[in-house]
């Protein structure tokens, strides 16, 4: 029995390699079980114990297959960070998802303060999270930009450093992001924050919710050309600070890890949970980023204390490399 399970498992974790290697996101039930990748790794907790304690090389090597698999995946994440010896100043940035019906003020304050980022990119802003944050933290955060989209909840961007200059940028169909120049102890970094399209299809009628998911992955496909193509043009050091939703094994991650780098995979510990359930009271995905582009490397990352949203902060110290 122990043997026919390794056995399935490893058949059905190879045939998913060979789909994901072949047709990736373009097709939409392979796009779903790529996104809850890491999920699929969860038997081994089982199989791999079993494998060990049966004492067959051949069953124990076969179940070792997909744990190889896994360490190309995440081992990274539990390595130790690489970068030392740099020079130049530090900034820390941090994303962060609001949540359009959350009121919490409290505890959006106290987050944003214990994470003490210079930089804050904000998904999801209302005018009513504007009213109440913007004079709060002004002392905090003295450079802010918001502008409010006029059909759905916009970004901003609470800044330590003087903007100089910022404007929306488009994402058709749905969304916008913005792009600002910020001065760093005189340094000119690049911010970017964006809200890609959500992964929201139960909340529509079951009828819907396959052209749902071949839409938002479609969506999602054309967001991260455009914010990839806009980062690569640059030619001064860049943050994209994101609610991408999108998990770091779709295609859409390939898409902006060509421009940038996922400050958390460079410089994190573990897997980085950022969003919620109702259902459950933990995080179950990582889909907030800190990315970065050449100039920049990660010292450290990690994930903030709850604020009554649906998604925790994410944030990052970023080093400019002399």
């Amino acid at each position: 029995m122990i043997a026919a399970l390794s056995i399935g498992y490893t058949l059905f974790m190879a045939a998913w390699l060979a789909a994901r290697n072949l047709w990736f996101d373009t097709w939409w039930p392979l796009a779903l079980i790529n996104t809850f990748a890491l999920y699929l790794f969860t038997p081994l907790g089982l199989l791999l114990p079993l494998a060990l304690l049966t004492r067959w090389r051949w069953l124990l090597i076969i179940t070792a297959l997909p744990a190889f698999v896994f360490l190309y995946f995440f081992g990274g994440r539990f390595l130790p960070n690489a970068a030392f010896g740099l020079s130049g100043p530090t900034v820390r940035a941090m994303t962060l998802n609001m949540w359009w019906r959350n009121i919490d003020h409290a505890a959006q304050v106290a987050a944003i303060r214990a994470a003490d980022a210079d930089l804050i990119g904000f998904q999801e802003f209302t005018d009513q999270h504007h009213a109440a944050l913007a004079q709060e933290l002004a002392l905090d955060y003295p450079h802010q930009y918001y502008r409010p989209h006029p059909y759905i909840t916009s970004v901003a961007l609470f800044s330590r450093y003087p903007i100089e200059s910022a404007e929306p940028v488009e994402l058709p169909p749905l969304d916008f992001a913005l792009h600002a120049v910020v001065n760093v102890e005189g340094r000119r970094l690049h911010v970017l924050v964006a809200h890609l399209s959500a992964n929201n299809m139960l909340n529509y009628p079951p009828e819907q919710f396959v052209d749902l998911v071949q839409e938002r992955y479609a969506f999602r496909a054309t967001e991260t050309e455009r914010l990839a193509e806009r980062l690569g043009a640059l030619s001064e050091p860049a943050i994209l600070l994101c609610d991408c939703n999108l998990a770091d094994t779709s295609q859409a991650y390939v898409i902006l890890a060509r421009a940038a780098t996922d400050s958390f995979a460079e410089a994190g510990w573990g897997f980085g949970h950022s969003l919620s359930i109702e259902a459950l009271e933990f995080p179950i995905q990582r889909i907030d980023y800190v990315w970065h582009t050449a100039g920049l490397a990660a010292l450290e990352a990690g994930v903030g204390q709850p604020t009554g949203s649906d998604h925790l902060p994410v944030w990052a110290t970023l080093q400019f490399v002399e």
